[in-house]
């Protein structure tokens, strides 16, 4: 326990505590919109889909119709969110030592896809300038949620980022062939914040682990802990048991932090290192069928650690992507039959490879490898973007 304490592991509620100034703090205005638009999802129980297949370009004409009434009915919300976007920090004053329950993470991602509709609504209109200019704040809100070190603030962070990637395309595409617009979707994707972090989810991610054992010390089982199905049936645990279970939970998601630490900043290579350390844990299971192996399998939640270190690299692959895109279209003449070098930006570092690139149309698509690190010829798992 203490040599987790030294290397920054969340070992109580106190190690999770945030002091953020309120003329800084972002989440009154977030929470205060929050709660504001909840009415308008009410009265359009359809919105959250169509909004989704406006995102893929497959919203019929009934569909944008509703976007645009629900967008109209929250410009009011939306501007309070842009205006919380701009504050230096978050803090939503989570209560840790609670049951771990976040409204504001669902809350977000509505608001982060109304946000994203009024860009798309604007750019439509021809206010272009303005929709660059909401999805820096959507992105802007995406970083305060991911302020909170924890495995879930750093998912939904990323998958807001995602809903501004898709969105990016729509706006760029109409930014063709006007240099102030593209110049203005370079200063508005180079405002963008930095990759998400999985090292500082990982070392909070001990206090969970250890939230876990309190459920365990008051049912004295296991099985409460190890399986979520089991009621409170089975032995009861000594003080000695219970000793062993925490300095298990804690050195579980310290292996996977060095594990992580160890490999750098690659999101590839902290997977590859995240799934042998859960392979290595699942087999010492296999052999071992001790408490201490039983909670560290569950800590380690088979591939998700490694499939969250991916995340980190699909939100890279869609920077790049946007950036070579918008070097493209800056570009003079006819868009070139293979992909230039474009240094770091041209990259895929889903494989370190360049990005697959091919014309389409007068067009042209970009794509990564994508989650499943398979060259699917452009397939939504590739991330594939397709530019006019």
């Amino acid at each position: 326990m203490d040599a987790a304490k030294k290397d920054g592991m969340a070992l109580s509620a106190a190690d999770l505590e945030r002091s953020v100034p309120d003329d800084q703090n972002a989440a009154p205005g977030y929470e205060s919109a929050f709660q504001a638009i909840r009415p308008t999802v009410h009265d359009h129980p359809n919105l959250l889909t169509e909004i989704n297949e406006a995102l893929k370009g497959t919203a019929d004409a009934e569909a944008m119709k509703d976007i645009r009434a629900a967008v109209s009915e929250s410009r009011r919300d939306i501007n309070s969110l842009i205006a919380a976007s701009r504050r230096k920090s978050c803090d939503f004053d989570y209560d840790f030592e609670g049951e771990f329950k976040f409204p504001e993470l669902a809350d977000a991602r509505v608001a982060a896809r109304l946000m994203i509709m009024s860009a798309h609504v604007a750019a439509d209109q021809g206010y272009v300038d303005e929709a660059y200019d909401v999805l820096s704040a959507t992105e802007a809100m995406s970083r305060h949620i991911g302020e909170t070190p924890l495995l879930i603030c750093y998912l939904v962070q990323i998958s807001l980022d995602r809903y501004v990637a898709e969105e990016f395309v729509h706006v760029l595409n109409l930014s063709v062939h006007k240099p102030a617009l593209l110049k203005k979707a370079q200063k508005t994707l180079d405002g963008f914040g930095p990759i998400a972090a999985i090292t500082p989810a990982l070392r909070a991610e001990a206090f969970v682990g250890l939230s876990n054992m309190n459920r365990c010390q008051t049912t004295g089982d296991v099985r409460a802990v190890t399986d979520p199905n089991q009621k409170g049936q089975g032995a009861k645990l000594t003080d000695e048991q219970k000793v062993r279970l925490k300095l298990a939970a804690v050195s579980g998601l310290r292996r996977g932090l060095e594990a992580t630490v160890a490999a750098g900043t690659d999101p590839r290579a902290q997977h590859d290192a995240l799934a042998r350390l859960v392979a290595k844990q699942d087999d010492e299971a296999a052999k071992d069928h001790s408490p201490d192996h039983d909670l560290i399998a569950m800590i380690a939640r088979d591939d998700l650690l490694p499939d969250a270190a991916l995340a980190a690299g699909l939100q890279m692959a869609d920077r790049h992507i946007l950036a070579t895109a918008i070097k493209l279209m800056q570009a003079k003449g006819p868009y070139p039959s293979t992909l230039p070098n474009l240094g770091e930006i041209s990259i895929d570092p889903m494989d370190g490879k360049p990005l697959r690139y091919r014309r389409t149309g007068s067009g042209f698509t970009l794509y990564s490898i994508g989650h499943n690190l398979k060259d699917d010829g452009g397939s939504p798992d590739d991330r594939a973007k397709t530019f006019k």
